[in-house]
């Protein structure tokens, strides 16, 4: 723009869809730029050293053991700490898509995204969460047809309507972020 800010060629005026989501997660209508820890280095720490602030801070909660680590409160601590948005990424597959179809290790996955919805709902403050990133580029590599990649979906209650499938797997993540009793009121589109 003639202003020299920043603008997306389909917004210039802060209205498209981006500049929506920004405003939902009380952010400006620009681009946002995050950071995430993969390391024993403080990244908050390291920008704050240039003298910038994050507007993402984003985090792995990789494995089905990441509600053991009790690093969740953290991770949103830090970043209300320098009012970022936090971010999540949940990899509980972390590249074993054999879990999916895999009854006791299901059974902990479903408990594990409870207990993240639960805990965002109890925080109040907007989260992007990254569900399984590589996970369904790993599911389509079992079959391109999603409706026929098993999956164990009906052992979770609040999705035993669902197909056991990887369908009624994405569809159980939406339903359950959905669920008023987990998310009140925070549902980013």
């Amino acid at each position: 723009s003639s202003s020299g800010s920043s603008s997306t060629s389909s917004s210039s005026s802060g209205t498209g869809s981006a500049a929506k989501l920004a405003a939902k997660l009380g952010m400006p209508s620009r681009l946002l730029i995050g950071t995430n820890q993969q390391s024993k280095l403080d990244p908050i720490a390291i920008w704050q050293g240039l003298g910038l602030k994050p507007d993402i801070y984003d985090q792995y909660l990789s494995t089905l053991a990441w509600p053991s680590w009790n690093i969740l409160s953290g991770i949103l601590s830090a970043a209300k700490a320098v009012k970022a948005v936090p971010s999540l990424v949940l990899y509980q597959f972390s590249g074993n898509i054999a879990i999916l179809n895999t009854a006791s290790q299901m059974t902990t996955y479903w408990a594990n995204y409870k207990q993240l919805l639960q805990a965002l709902a109890a925080n109040g403050v907007p989260t992007l969460v990254n569900i399984e990133p590589d996970g369904f580029g790993f599911m389509e590599q079992i079959n391109q047809n999603a409706a026929a990649v098993p999956a164990q979906v009906t052992l979770n209650a609040d999705c035993s309507t669902l197909p056991n499938t990887a369908v009624g797997y994405g569809q159980c993540i939406i339903a359950m972020r959905n669920n008023d009793n987990f998310i009140p009121g925070t549902h980013i589109r």
